[in-house]
């Protein structure tokens, strides 16, 4: 748990004290339990967003020339690159036998790919297109834009042919 984040659950439990403590059977402490009160629903709901929010992916780069897909399904899993399937693009069939050994890969770890054609979700998505050096590559993007490219170029794709 971060400083930031134990700061707003005390100020969260101070204010749940705070108004227990104003708070009365009677009602006689009404305008101060209801002030209390707000005070109580505005680090609740501050600490739930905290809590809640999405953390970003770890940009992976890739380690050799044909990786980038498998960089960022790591950048997205969370899995070691290390550990994702090698590749070796000798031909179609090689890359074939490769993305079913990456997809039952990611099976066993819980992830399930699906590809979704040229619609760009909301969110993180691996997107693949051709890059501007002319080869057919792949990337991340964020609610369609690009957020990390695994290649040290850092062009991107000129557009987005699969999601």
């Amino acid at each position: 748990m971060t400083d930031d984040l134990r700061r707003e659950a005390l100020a969260l439990c101070e204010a749940v004290a705070e108004y227990l403590r104003l708070c009365d059977p009677d009602g006689e402490q009404e305008s101060k339990g209801f002030a209390a009160w707000c005070s109580l629903r505005r680090a609740a709901l501050a600490l739930r967003a905290r809590l809640t929010e999405p953390s970003a992916p770890e940009r992976v780069d890739q380690r050799g020339p044909d990786d980038c897909w498998t960089a960022c399904l790591a950048s997205l899993s969370g899995i070691p690159l290390e550990q994702f399937p090698a590749s070796s693009r000798t031909d179609d069939a090689a890359w074939c036998e490769h993305h079913n050994a990456v997809l039952a890969f990611l099976r066993e770890h819980g992830w399930l790919l699906a590809g979704l054609g040229n619609r760009v979700p909301a969110g993180y998505a691996v997107a693949t297109g051709v890059s501007p050096r002319g080869l057919h590559h792949a990337v991340v993007i964020r609610d369609g834009r690009l957020w990390h490219d695994p290649h040290p170029s850092r062009a991107g794709i000129e557009s987005v042919h699969d999601c």
